[in-house]
Parts: C-alpha cells; sequence; structure tokens
C-alpha cells in the first residue's frame, strides 16, 4: 500500500486502489472472475499494524519483529471511496502487504494441508535443537520437553466451509485427523478418532478465534495475538509435554 489510513487503503503502488482492482480483473480468466461474482471478494493485509505487532523503531531493541509476508489475514472488503478508495475490514498503514482474495474449494483444500504440513516442518525442527542442546551436556532432567504428544484437538470452521464450500462433509477434520495422527480410516462429519488415538472435537461458527497462520509447534511459549477470524478453520491441539514418568500437563 502507497497511501492508506485508519481502514481505507486509497492507493497500491501508487495508482487509486479500485483502478488496480480493475487492472487485476481485466487478467482473471473467466473461471476465477465466477469466483468472484458467486464467492465475493476479499482481501489479505499483512503488516504489522494488522497482525499485532508494533512498527519498528531504531532505538527498540525489544520490539517484536514482524511476520515474513506468507501469512495475510483475510478481511472482506466492505465499500469504496468516491476518489476509487477500498473500504476494508483492518487497520491498515502505508508499506502493508495487500493481496486480493476469493473463496475457492481448491484453494482451502490446498492451504490447509499446507499449513499442516508446516506445522509438523516446525516440530521436526524444534525436535533437531531440542537434541542438539540435549548433547551438550545440559542435565537432561532440568529440561521441560519441548515436543508435546497430541492428545486431542479443537476444531472450529467458519460455516461457510464445510459442505457448502467443498459439496461434501468431513474435509478440514479429515486433513486435520491426518494431521494429528497419521493415517485416516475413517471420519464422521462430527469429529473422529486418528489412528494413535488423538481424537478430534468442534463445531462451526460465524467467527472464529486465533492466530494469523501457525503458532506454538515448537513447543510452549508466549502465545500469539489472536484475531477473529472469517471463512477459516481454526485448530487448537492440546498436547502432553510430561515427562515419561509424570503424568500429563
Amino acid at each position: 500500500m502507497t497511501r492508506a489510513r485508519g481502514n481505507v487503503c486509497a492507493e497500491l503502488s501508487g495508482r487509486p486502489a479500485l483502478e488496480a482492482l480493475e487492472a487485476v480483473a481485466r487478467q482473471l480468466d473467466p473461471k476465477e472472475k465466477e469466483l468472484i461474482r458467486t464467492g465475493g471478494l476479499l482481501c489479505g493485509v499483512a503488516a504489522p499494524k494488522a497482525l499485532g505487532y508494533a512498527a519498528p523503531q531504531d532505538d527498540d531493541k525489544d520490539a517484536k519483529p514482524a511476520p515474513p509476508t506468507n501469512d495475510f489475514l483475510v478481511r472482506q472488503i466492505i465499500g469504496v471511496g468516491k476518489q476509487g478508495e477500498l473500504v476494508v475490514g483492518a487497520e491498515v498503514q502505508e508499506g502493508d502487504a495487500f493481496r486480493f482474495q476469493v473463496r475457492d474449494a481448491e484453494t482451502a483444500r490446498a492451504d490447509l494441508r499446507l499449513m499442516c504440513l508446516r506445522a509438523k516442518t516446525e516440530r521436526l525442527f524444534s525436535m533437531s535443537a531440542a537434541g542438539d542442546e540435549d548433547s551438550a551436556g545440559a542435565p537432561q532432567e532440568e529440561k521441560r520437553p519441548t515436543q508435546g504428544r497430541p492428545l486431542a484437538g479443537l476444531q472450529v470452521s467458519c460455516v461457510a466451509r464445510g459442505r457448502g464450500l467443498f459439496g461434501e462433509p468431513g474435509v478440514d477434520s479429515q486433513q486435520i485427523l491426518t494431521f494429528l495422527g497419521g493415517f485416516v480410516k475413517s471420519v464422521r462429519s462430527v469429529g473422529g478418532t486418528s489412528e494413535d488415538g488423538a481424537a478430534l472435537g468442534g463445531f462451526f461458527a460465524n467467527g472464529e478465534i486465533g492466530p494469523v497462520g501457525i503458532a506454538g509447534f515448537s513447543g510452549p511459549r508466549a502465545p500469539a495475538r489472536t484475531h477473529v477470524h472469517g471463512f477459516t478453520t481454526v485448530l487448537g491441539v492440546i498436547a502432553d509435554y510430561s515427562n515419561s514418568d509424570s503424568g500429563p500437563e
């Protein structure tokens, strides 16, 4: 964004935001134009302010670093101004990354699969780092495990997902159960159990609370800032971080 204030995106790359949208729309194929017509036009914002991070200051060594721009806070475009501005459902500022987005079943499947793979990768790298620390000679009994064993998951999905988006039930829950415990033999639309016993429950909602992207899969740490999302599936994982000789925590 090259000009923005409050929740108004005035310019994208030096041109009025509406003009930029029209230029993008002219390049779309018929299928993509149909997605805009039937699913509505959304936007994604990736920025310190939108995601709850303070703008970086040169003299602030404790400032929370801004996240990479591969995760976007998705919001609706709720209006158009007289000068071609776009009014969006989030506070924005100059320098924010901005994308036009639409709802698409195929992309939604792929995105959830990617998020699960990213979470698995983060856990693997965390386990490797923990192993390096153990080999350095620190007393194992003084360490708190960085990798918990998943016991259960709580899934909250937007009412606009499910059968209405995918044309069949259980798409999100099947992918999540695969993430929780490996190959899934069968899943009921109301929940299920993965092969290694990790359970999954949840419900549909009109607004889902969670972080942007993934958080916490490399072990216990300070909670990430949460947002009320739309058109999203949010998963919270309950894990056992206790040592083998003690009860679950």
